[in-house]
């Protein structure tokens, strides 16, 4: 517990950081349907999802329920949910990220301890550092053959893990590395077409 405290508390203070160093100046964009304010940044004629503070979420009010990411910001294409961008929405049940989508960025979802399932997307690529850690409520995971990278701990402290869909490459990595504790709950794993191969020390 004091790990985990203490390790939230440095993920924060990282946010803020990345902010400020990488993010610059935010623009918004607010949704009449939804009253939903969103934070985004444009870079190489591609939009950004981004957190314009230190544990502030990408959207404002904070969301709760199932919120569904746009597709395009100021005209541009969504690709990229930014590092943080979502950090400790506590109240967020589900989300429907875009397909155009290619990167979801360090403590993209970090504690969004009601979040019950992920779908990820066929384009993404990369899922980076502890990008679902802390998500206590998550029950299943869908993880594409898109995928190139994913960091060491993507699904850290994800207690309640008890079904997953995995390509190739987590059962290289091993689900100890992406999955760490969800090991001791899991009951359902399928293998998406493709994988040609089960390395030693998958399930380990």
């Amino acid at each position: 517990m004091f790990f985990s405290l203490l390790f939230g508390a440095r993920a924060a203070a990282l946010c803020l950081a990345a902010f400020a160093s990488v993010y610059g100046h935010a623009d918004t964009w607010t949704d009449s349907a939804t009253g939903l304010t969103w934070n985004y940044t444009v870079a190489g004629g591609a939009a950004s999802i981004v957190g314009p503070s230190n544990n502030t979420p990408s959207v404002s009010p904070a969301p709760t329920g199932t919120v569904a990411i746009p597709a395009t910001l100021g005209g541009f294409p969504v690709t990229s949910i930014g590092q943080c961008a979502f950090f400790g929405c506590s109240g967020l049940v589900g989300v429907s990220i875009p397909d155009g989508v290619t990167s979801i960025g360090n403590y993209a979802f970090r504690n969004c301890g009601s979040l019950a399932n992920i779908d990820i997307p066929g384009g993404v690529t990369n899922i980076g550092s502890y990008a679902f850690a802390g998500c206590s409520g998550l029950r299943s995971v869908y993880i594409p053959t898109s995928l190139a990278a994913i960091a060491e701990g993507a699904f850290a402290d994800c207690w309640n893990v008890n079904s997953v869909v995995i390509p190739q490459l987590v059962l290289d990595m091993g689900l100890w590395s992406v999955f760490p504790e969800s090991l001791y709950v899991l009951e359902h794993v399928k293998i998406l077409d493709g994988a040609t191969r089960i390395p030693a020390y998958s399930f380990f």
